[in-house]
């Protein structure tokens, strides 16, 4: 870490950014940008623990050099006097409003009975689907695929080839080079061809799939061991992802539903002196949410 921050003093000087001093603390122009006690303050905040080493810390300051150089910048240049910014500035407040506004409306008619409406529909969705929790070895070319297939052919094990081989940082995992740490859907791995995953035998190495890695095309073999592939099983409700997922497929419907019903409020009436109806009225399919103003029907 110390030759990090002797090449990011390099580095500041070249370019007039801010300089991390061997005290981790920031300097910019020769004061003191970022402290200890900012980096602590952040730290706190983010409950993280001081603990976790330096390498945590020194992302944390530079996290925050980051704002407060970029904080300086801003006042130093004066734009907020401009009128394109006032105008801009006014516009993204006025929207930011609009949108909390709608949330939190929406947010408060979400219901424990819709909640476990939308987990039954996810849960009869997911019917017939596996998941599986496999070795896999990433190679980075076709070449590379074609050697760890001879040496397949040729009986090493899986896990000796991923130990020399694999990109993945799976193949240091504890309990067994390559594998993955949890199940997971057996059609989400990206493959070129999910058949060939789902046609693959247990105990039996795949043939190398082409696959994307970190944004790149790569080549990766798996290994489905006995037990490691089963029913899809859908996480409780209220374990943080499911209860996350569902709250945006809600979110998503009551933000909609919370704008028609305030549009019901208004009385609009044509050139001619007739009522026009902004949003007609409908059957309500959350089973009788309480809107407001009543618009929709029970």
């Amino acid at each position: 870490m110390k030759k990090n921050i002797k090449v990011g003093l390099l580095l500041a000087a070249l370019i007039g950014m801010p300089s991390i001093n061997a005290s981790g603390v920031v300097k910019y122009q020769g004061k003191e940008l970022v402290t200890k006690k900012d980096v602590e303050a952040r730290m706190k905040e983010l409950k993280i623990d001081s603990m976790q080493g330096e390498q945590v810390y020194m992302q944390v300051l530079i996290q925050l050099a980051e704002e407060k150089l970029m904080a300086k910048q801003i006042s130093d240049s004066k734009m907020k006097a401009e009128p394109e910014f006032q105008r801009m500035s006014k516009a993204s407040a006025e929207e930011f409003e609009r949108q909390y506004f709608m949330q939190r409306e929406a947010k408060k008619r979400i219901t424990s009975q819709m909640r476990q409406s939308v987990y039954d529909q996810i849960k009869a969705s997911m019917q017939g689907k596996k998941e599986i929790k496999p070795r896999i070895l990433i190679v980075e070319d076709e070449k590379k695929a074609a050697e760890v297939s001879a040496s397949l052919k040729k009986g090493e094990s899986f896990e000796s080839l991923v130990k020399k081989h694999s990109l993945d940082p799976s193949k240091d995992n504890t309990q067994g080079a390559g594998l993955l740490d949890r199940f997971m859907l057996e059609e989400g791995f990206p493959v070129e061809d999910p058949k060939e995953l789902s046609n693959l035998k247990e105990g039996v190495a795949s043939k190398p799939m082409k696959s994307m890695y970190q944004n790149k095309l790569v080549y990766t073999f798996f290994l489905i061991e006995k037990g490691n592939r089963r029913d899809f099983q859908l996480p409780e409700i209220d374990t943080p992802e499911v209860a996350g997922h569902i709250e945006q497929i809600i979110m998503r419907q009551m933000v909609g539903v919370v704008q028609a019903d305030l549009m019901r409020q208004l009385e609009v009436y044509d050139l001619k002196g007739n009522k026009f109806p902004l949003v007609p009225e409908q059957e309500n399919p959350q089973g009788g949410i309480p809107l407001i103003g009543g618009g929709v029907k029970k």
